[in-house]
């Protein structure tokens, strides 16, 4: 995951770079300001499945497999379709505001990195957290995000700019991934309780 990470980490700084070396200084500082605070927006946004989380551990405790995948379902699809949305808007929104640039001078490629940056850094950084806590099944998360969000560019760029094909890409991409989750986790408790 260290290559994601620096990859994370120097798109976006080569973006920010990019747009100052073109004279973009606002959007440049609007992008700086953003990251300052999308990581404490995007856990806020999180709270909800804070009661979740605890009604999970307590059917755990009493041993209701069922329960527990469904509530365990509910609590993953809000997650992932709360950062699926976070990421799609900041792809749409860097589509947006650069429709004035074109790809093929140079001008639209900074716009890019920097929103691929700002709609991957707070769900990189929460992913790091989790993983100081032995959880690693945000990473996944942040890198499938990543994928999606690549997929969807070089989509963008070479194929069709139609907004519902990029929202496929994400959304076939995230399912994928609460199906492998939810299957995970229903092998799990099947060792776990027997």
């Amino acid at each position: 995951m260290l290559p994601f990470i620096l990859f994370n980490n120097i798109a976006g700084i080569v973006g920010l770079v990019w747009l100052f070396y073109l004279g973009e200084w606002k959007f440049a500082l609007l992008t700086i300001l953003t990251l300052f605070f999308t990581k404490m927006l995007l856990a806020l946004l999180m709270i909800p499945v804070l009661p979740l989380m605890w009604l999970i551990a307590w059917l755990l405790e009493i041993k209701q497999k069922f329960w527990v995948c469904i509530v365990g379902f509910i609590n993953l699809a809000f997650t992932m379709t709360l950062m699926t949305v976070w990421t799609i808007l900041i792809f749409f929104g860097v589509i947006f505001y650069a429709s004035g640039s074109s790809f093929f001078d140079g001008s639209f490629l900074p716009y890019l990195l920097v929103g691929y940056g700002v709609a991957l850094r707070p769900i990189q950084a929460l992913a790091q957290e989790d993983t100081k806590s032995g959880m690693f099944e945000s990473t996944k998360t942040a890198f499938l995000l990543a994928l999606a969000y690549i997929i969807s560019i070089i989509y963008f760029i070479y194929y069709d700019a139609d907004a519902s094909y990029t929202i496929n890409i994400f959304s076939i991409i995230i399912c994928l991934n609460i199906l492998f989750d939810c299957i995970n986790v229903y092998k799990n408790l099947d060792e776990e309780m027997g």
